[in-house]
């Protein structure tokens, strides 16, 4: 406080003292409470303005050896708290090297103080936010906060300073100065996270509208679309179904192997061997064998409409070129029927869902709506019987191979549930 002093007369001073103020507690201070202390009007500015400066500092300040240890209230959830996350050059230089997609533009452009096109800033953010925010969204469920996102981005600014440029050539027009904008944006949200999602799910649903069947224009615009694992597919499918609750799709599929045991016995994934299954009892016609399945056995080909195994080698060629020859499906990167990566894709745009069979196959189904993609004809009834006893999205079906289905599953809901109750659990 003596730099305040110095500014301030020496009986403002007395005032302050005497009334207990220290440094820690001035800056809680506003103009009434000087006012009733009996500060003057010059020295009230003086000290408003003091404390406007020390808030500012407070706030930019802070120690970055102890982010890493912090931990905020998560403002989306009661019960947990988010871990605070600690950025520093280094790290950020180290995650934009090792993407070989971004080395023309990190070696020719950024290194050397150029400013790259909009379209590779984008590229820039969306790698270092997954580098910091990844796992975190995946294992965790927990988003950055607003906070967390300003100081990476001062971060990278401070990484590559040349960013603080506001043209990226001289003849670019300046920027228009707020007050003589013809519009100004609205004030943001101090948390809006939350609103940024509900706005784009109004964009996204308007682009569904004036564009319908362009998965790959939703996801150009929103390429986050496709990240962390299917997430976001799952999460926009939630909001425009106003679906609460997911239902136990494992239960349901492992079921389905019951309908047939004597097909697909070779696939190593059950969830897989039970979406098979019931796509299997469901479907109206035959598969149609395309020139390159020569190769293929005929249980890959049956179960190619809803899934293909491709080698780790030609994965790259399936996703950008051979996938444009075939409707969407699920692809199974690694050995035939056995386990592996997999991606839901959607003609030249694919989904990477981890390691999980089943959460592809719920990502694949829900990308259907989100993507605005139309459903294969051979996939309607499987997806179908999916809506109605997984999503619980209508009560019954159009088609009457999928309501016999769906009364023997009742059936045998049904008959589990008298067996429980006979057995003495009232649970149910």
């Amino acid at each position: 406080m003596e730099k305040l002093f110095q500014k301030i007369d020496g009986s403002s001073t007395k005032k302050l003292l005497d009334s207990g103020i220290t440094s820690e507690s001035i800056i809680l201070m506003e103009d009434k409470d000087l006012m009733d202390i009996g500060i003057e009007k010059g020295p009230r500015l003086l000290i408003l303005e003091f404390i406007r400066q020390e808030n500012n500092n407070a706030q930019e300040n802070i120690n970055e050896s102890n982010l890493n240890v912090l931990n905020w209230n998560d403002p989306h959830s009661t019960s947990s708290k988010a871990r605070f996350t600690f950025f520093n050059e280094k790290e950020i230089r180290t995650a934009l090297e090792t993407r070989t997609d971004f080395r023309n533009t990190l070696y020719g452009e950024l290194n050397v103080g150029g400013l790259p096109s909009n379209k590779n800033l984008l590229f820039m953010v969306r790698i270092v936010c997954s580098h910091f925010f990844e796992d975190r969204i995946l294992n965790q469920r927990s988003y950055p906060t607003a906070f967390e996102k300003h100081l990476l981005a001062k971060q990278i600014v401070s990484t590559y300073p040349q960013l603080k440029r506001k043209k990226r050539n001289v003849m670019d027009p300046d920027e228009v100065s707020a007050d003589k904008r013809k519009f100004n944006r609205n004030k943001a949200y101090d948390d809006f996270d939350f609103a940024s999602q509900e706005v784009l799910e109004i964009v996204h649903a308007r682009l569904q509208i004036q564009n319908p069947r362009t998965a790959a224009l939703i996801i150009k615009q929103f390429p986050h679309m496709t990240a962390y694992n299917g997430l976001m597919i799952q999460q926009s499918f939630v909001r425009m179904t106003s679906l609460e609750q997911r239902v136990d799709m494992a239960n349901i599929l492992l079921k389905c192997i019951l309908l047939n045991r004597h097909v697909f016995n070779d696939i190593e994934d059950e969830y897989i061997q039970g979406a098979l299954v019931v796509f299997r009892e469901l479907m109206v016609r035959g598969c149609k064998r395309l020139k390159e399945d020569d190769s293929m056995s005929v249980e890959e080909i049956q179960a190619a409409p809803l899934i293909r195994w491709v080698e780790e080698s030609i994965k790259h060629e399936h996703l950008t070129t051979t996938t444009a020859r075939y409707e969407p499906h699920i692809a199974c990167f690694g050995d035939k029927f056995k386990k592996g990566s997999y991606y839901a894709v959607y003609g030249t745009e694919s989904v990477s869902c981890g390691y999980s069979s089943l959460n592809c196959i719920d990502v694949f189904i829900k990308g259907f709506t989100v993507l605005n993609v139309r459903v294969p004809t051979l996939l309607r009834n499987l997806k179908d019987f999916l809506d109605i006893k997984v999503y619980s999205l209508k009560s019954h079906s159009s088609r009457n191979s999928v309501n016999n289905l769906l009364d023997v599953f009742d059936k045998v809901d049904n008959a589990e549930r008298r067996s429980l109750i006979s057995n003495g659990d009232t649970s149910i």
